[in-house]
């Protein structure tokens, strides 16, 4: 005969699994994260640099922010959507002005892009938070540069066939 189970038991089953559900749940939900680089000018000193800081943590209170005050440049880590005016309305009082706004190309490490990493000007796919667009944008760059070198494109790799023993 099957004993049923305790309802301390059950009450301990169904506690842990409202607890540790919603974790993974949340790891499959993360935003995409999408890295900027902001060239700036009239940066001179902390001052500016603070509120470079602020204007983007008013957007994105989670953005890591590294600024570079020699070369005038921002690398940005945002899941948020940056908005260029604003950002240039809350630089403009403090003599700061954003010269550009440009998408930091996410890195592939798959097979196929370590294929074509050594081909002198190959496309790559910049991540601008709009990724039908990207891909449309990358697939029309990457279909002009093997019609203009066709040589020089490798095949797909193929993978190997298993070993018979």
């Amino acid at each position: 005969m099957v004993r049923p189970l305790p309802r301390a038991t059950i009450s301990l089953l169904l506690l842990a699994a409202l607890t540790f559900g919603p974790i993974a749940q949340a790891d499959a939900q993360k935003p995409t994260e999408r890295d900027f680089l902001m060239t700036l000018a009239g940066v001179v000193g902390r001052d500016q640099e603070k509120i470079v800081r602020a204007s983007i943590d008013d957007q994105d209170p989670s953005a890591l922010v590294s600024i570079d005050p020699t070369a005038k440049q921002v690398k940005i880590r945002t899941i948020a959507a940056l908005d260029l005016a604003a950002l240039n309305a809350g630089f403009a009082p403090y003599g700061v002005s954003i010269i550009s706004l440009e998408p930091i190309a996410v890195l592939n490490t798959s097979a196929r892009a370590m294929a074509v990493e050594g081909l002198p000007g190959f496309p790559v796919l910049l991540d601008t938070g709009d990724p039908v667009n990207d891909q449309a944008v990358y697939q029309t760059n990457k279909a002009a540069w093997i019609e203009a070198h066709p040589e020089l494109y490798p095949p797909i790799p193929q993978a190997t066939a298993p070993s018979q023993r």
